[in-house]
C-alpha cells in the first residue's frame, strides 16, 4: 500500500489562515474514515502563527485510487475541512 504524507499553509483573503494536510492511498481498496482518522490525529504542527494570530485551522485532503468509503464520503459532505479526490479528479485538472 503505498501514500504520502504532505502539508502545506494557505493564504486566504485574510492572511495566512489554513493548514494543508493530505495523504495519497495507491490501493486496490477504496479509502476508508480510518485513514482521514490517523491523518487528523497525526498531522504534525505546522510550527507558524496566521497572520490573525491563534492556531492554524486545519483541511484535509484525501487522494484515492479506487475511490472512498462512504464513511468518509459523509464525513466530508458534513465538514468543510475535508476534500476528497480521484484519480480522475487528478487527471482532469491537471489536463486543464
Amino acid at each position: 500500500m503505498g501514500w504520502k504524507r504532505s502539508r502545506d499553509r494557505y493564504r486566504g483573503s485574510n492572511g495566512w489562515r489554513y493548514a494543508r494536510v493530505g495523504e495519497a492511498k495507491f490501493c486496490q481498496q477504496p479509502v476508508g474514515y480510518e485513514v482521514f482518522s490517523q491523518l487528523e490525529n497525526e498531522a504534525p504542527p505546522v510550527g507558524w502563527t496566521p497572520d490573525h494570530g491563534g492556531d492554524p485551522e486545519y483541511r484535509y485532503a484525501l487522494f484515492s485510487r479506487s475511490g472512498f468509503k462512504g464513511s468518509v464520503e459523509e464525513a466530508a459532505a458534513e465538514r468543510d475541512d475535508i476534500w476528497l479526490f480521484s484519480v480522475d479528479d487528478v487527471v482532469r485538472t491537471l489536463s486543464e
